[in-house]
């Protein structure tokens, strides 16, 4: 039996997950449903779909569309008018249905990205770790309450340790369910929040509050923005104007080596932060001075 090598092992390992990840699920377009209004008018708009896609040829434009197809510097005027296959606006939803079918499990996403975490730091022994633990946060008000459940965390290694970024994954491409991923991300922020105060802490420090996210094949980072008279709301109501604003970057397609390269450096240095965080307040509670 041959025995590969820890780093080898890793990389099949981060690079089998992905994959995975970005396959699709036949079983949505098996032809195993009864005939019915609704059906033909599927049908029909398949029908329409296999045009479309006919129509949209990667053929040269006999009139330039505007959009460089390299890094050399162009003195022509850029039209406005998006390309159909520019990946702002890639196409129509059913194209992009066809395209980035929903994966088989959203567990297979979660592996995917927590692997990939995992890898980027573990050799090192850093005191802190991505887990799969599907961690619930409550969030407890006047009148209401609601619990958050992520699908994975960064935390401190040492008992008690803290929560040091989250992981949301979904089955889909965040497109076809911006508004709904959206929600739940504050949701899940806003339960942070209130579950860990950390008054005197780091957590509520800017950039501190972050969201790594797995949409299918893409990953996007979410940071939050919000200051003490936000949390003075959540806590007592007592602020009217506060708000909390969810920055997102991405998506990063995990498909893509230079994509990969690009986040693994931003991610790194996530960590990195977390564990100088983590020292800075072990040194203020030996001082008697915070935490």
């Amino acid at each position: 039996m041959t025995i590969l090598p820890t780093i080898h092992l890793g990389k099949l390992i981060v690079t089998t997950w992905p994959l995975q990840a970005a396959d699709t699920w036949d079983e949505t377009w098996a032809p195993n449903v009864a005939v019915t209004p609704i059906a033909r008018r599927t049908r029909s708009k398949t029908t329409v779909l296999e045009t479309q896609l006919r129509l949209t040829h990667l053929e040269t434009p006999t009139k330039s569309t505007g959009i460089l197809l390299d890094d050399s510097d162009s003195e022509e005027e850029l039209d406005d008018t998006e390309s159909p296959l520019a990946s702002t606006s890639p196409g129509p939803e059913e194209i992009q249905n066809l395209i980035y079918r929903q994966t088989k499990d959203e567990q297979i996403v979660n592996t995917a990205l927590v692997n990939f975490l995992s890898a980027l730091t573990l050799h090192a022994g850093l005191p802190n770790h991505w887990t799969l633990h599907r961690k619930s946060f409550k969030a407890y008000f006047t009148h209401a309450s609601f619990e958050a459940r992520t699908d994975g965390y960064l935390e401190d290694t040492k008992p008690g340790g803290k929560v040091r970024a989250l992981i949301e994954v979904k089955a889909v491409p965040r497109e076809r369910k911006r508004k709904m991923i959206c929600m739940q991300e504050a949701a899940q922020m806003v339960a942070w929040i209130l579950s860990h105060p950390d008054q005197g802490g780091w957590l509520n420090l800017p950039g501190r509050g972050i969201h790594v996210s797995q949409d299918r094949h893409q990953i996007y980072i979410v940071i939050a923005e919000y200051g003490d008279n936000y949390i003075d709301y959540l806590e007592k109501g007592s602020s009217s104007d506060a708000y909390m604003v969810m920055h997102e970057f991405g998506p990063w397609d995990s498909n893509e080596l230079k994509h990969m390269k690009n986040i693994s450096v931003i991610l790194v240095a996530f960590v990195l932060r977390a564990v100088s965080d983590c020292e800075a307040e072990e040194r203020m509670s030996k001082q008697g001075t915070g935490c």
